[in-house]
């Protein structure tokens, strides 16, 4: 069974459900399960030097106010699962195009979930700029990567095109928001997911698919 985890850096719940999907694999280990890391730029429009957050939540969404804040929800439902989020913390809005191919470089290692981990606690709890590629490279280093080569390869052009397309290819499936699990590629958990109701939907999926 394959697993493809569709998500964003700077997703605030894609980084909740990031972390009740772990806790769900080590509740009910599922035999052969395999996950994919997939990108999707919940805005792609965004410069590659990244914006000053409130210039951007002014444009668009008319205020900065509530979103320097983070929603109730998300600090609510965040703490629970050990997030201590910290909006106002953040500075710039990124390009997160760099993160992805990170994360695509880490998954070819089996260290894309430890990537995407602490891209989410660097820019959600300590309000590192992710689209700056010292930074990238730091946090490559912490999780096991050899922080000269990552460098070496975000400085090319290396998969800027397969990123792009990538996230191409999750919105001509229907996909527009995350984050979003493709279970074997047939069917789609949308939004995070509570360990218990995600490991009931998975088993139900197997059932379902059992010869």
């Amino acid at each position: 069974m394959q697993l493809d985890v569709i998500a964003d850096a700077i997703c605030p719940w894609c980084y909740i459900g990031h972390k009740q999907l772990d806790r769900a694999l080590r509740q009910r280990p599922f035999a052969g399960l395999t996950l994919r890391w997939r990108p999707f730029m919940l805005d792609p429009s965004i410069p590659p030097e990244g914006i000053d957050r409130k210039t951007y939540n002014g444009s668009r969404f008319g205020s900065d106010e509530m979103l320097s804040r983070g929603t109730p929800q998300a600090i609510a439902i965040g703490a629970k699962e050990g997030i201590q989020f910290a909006f106002e913390k953040i500075a710039r809005i990124p390009n997160t195009l760099d993160a992805h191919r990170l994360v695509r470089w880490a998954q070819e290692e089996g260290k894309a979930g430890a990537v995407m981990g602490r891209l989410h606690q660097a820019y959600f709890e300590a309000g590192i700029d992710i689209g700056d590629r010292t930074q990238l490279a730091r946090i490559a280093r912490a999780a096991g990567l050899d922080d000269e080569a990552v460098a070496e390869k975000l400085d090319s052009e290396t998969d800027v095109t397969v990123i792009i397309e990538e996230d191409q290819a999750v919105r001509s499936l229907g996909i527009n928001g995350v984050p979003c699990i493709l279970v074997d590629g047939k069917y789609a958990l949308m939004g995070a997911q509570e360990p218990a109701n995600l490991i009931a939907v998975i088993e139900r999926i197997l059932a379902h698919d059992a010869p």
